[in-house]
């Protein structure tokens, strides 16, 4: 089964154990600053400044947005509370304000030509790391599968059907299968934040939200069944790269 968080809005599915979770992620954001400090300022150590940015990344509450918008706004309370789409990530920066534009462009030159650097990539679909392929592939097979199940376009009508009697439009939106909220009509912040709460009303309701991610589950276990070995050989090979990440952080005094 897939599992429903309505603390945080959130799901997880089988295939979310083989990539990174969150601290995993910090953990390797904070050396991808490491490396890129080293690179930026063309140096081999960390003053305390470049320590404390690091660090940042590993602080209390740095968070990332996990995919819970996929099929649509659901819990109505999370919303209510967070506004749309909800809660901001807190991702401190990875170089300065106020670079000029030739530091600009090193600093890009870093992140995009600088192997170092780019070594340490975090890799967690649920969190829209999509840096191993395959890892990627294989998670999105479920949700791919899930949307042509005659299950899902029910329960998706259903959906649509209450969306409509609360006096909106749905359609499909550029980018994805499923329809949804159609919010052209809608002129304002406050009128798209009333329409996600009537539509997470409508897919709490029916515990919409619980049931696609269940049906996404059964296939992604299928998937799973099918795949073990290299689904097994990438998770090992991300813990490996968090140790790495571990290890580098210590080295530089960030942990």
């Amino acid at each position: 089964m897939g599992l429903t968080d309505a603390s945080s809005a959130s799901f997880t599915v089988p295939i979310d154990v083989y990539g990174m979770n969150v601290r995993d992620i910090n953990i390797v954001e904070a050396a991808h600053a490491v490396q890129f400090d080293m690179c930026f300022y063309q140096q081999d150590s960390l003053t305390a400044d470049e320590i404390a940015s690091a660090q940042a990344w590993l602080a209390e509450g740095v968070a990332f947005a996990p995919s819970r918008w996929f099929f649509g706004a659901w819990d109505a309370p999370f919303i209510a509370q967070n506004g749309w789409p909800g809660l901001p990530t807190n991702m401190p920066s990875l170089w300065p304000d106020g670079l000029s534009d030739v530091q600009i462009a090193a600093a890009q030159d870093c992140v995009n030509n600088n192997a170092t650097v780019a070594e340490f990539t975090p890799s967690s679909p649920m969190y829209g790391f999509n840096n191993t392929a395959q890892l990627e592939s294989y998670w999105s097979e479920g949700f791919e599968y899930a949307q042509q199940d005659q299950r899902f376009i029910d329960l998706t009508s259903q959906r649509n059907a209450c969306i409509v009697s609360k006096g909106y439009a749905v359609s499909v939106q550029p980018g994805v299968t499923v329809p949804q909220l159609d919010i052209s009509r809608l002129s304002s912040d406050e009128q798209i934040l009333a329409a996600n709460i009537a539509v997470a009303q409508c897919a709490d309701d029916m515990n919409y939200t619980q049931q696609v991610v269940d049906i996404v589950a059964a296939y992604q276990m299928v998937t799973i069944s099918q795949h073990e070995a290299e689904l097994t050989a990438i998770k090992q090979s991300l813990d490996d790269l968090v140790a790495k990440a571990t290890g580098l952080l210590k080295q530089y005094g960030v942990m």
